[in-house]
């Protein structure tokens, strides 16, 4: 998918400033994974997508179980999960930060 965007990236003469901090990972069925064993596979995903992913913080890789958070839901509506919470922070601000970069080069 990288590729593709900076290849069009380049072939386009005014481009659209694609930023790769401007993303967020999802690993969703964290419930799936062993409890023991989260930590090591959550520094796998970070190294794969590191390695293929150009200046790749951490933090855009969120660790969340849609299972987990609907089961605390169903016990009680007004708790959020610390996951859902770290979910919806990040695609707020990437929301936050797109339309920023979209009004910007519109007023250019």
């Amino acid at each position: 998918m990288l590729k593709i965007i900076l290849t069009s990236q380049k072939k386009s003469q005014r481009g659209f400033g694609f930023d790769p901090r401007l993303a967020i990972f999802v690993c969703n069925h964290w419930d799936g994974v062993n409890s023991a064993e989260r930590e090591e596979v959550y520094e796998y995903i970070v190294k794969r997508l590191e390695k293929y992913w150009p200046g790749l913080n951490p933090d855009q890789v969120i660790r969340f179980s849609a299972m987990d958070t609907r089961r605390e839901l169903d016990l009680n509506v007004n708790y959020i999960t610390p996951d859902y919470k770290a979910l919806w922070e990040g695609i707020h601000e990437l929301y936050t930060c797109a339309l920023d970069k979209r009004v910007t080069s519109t007023y250019k």
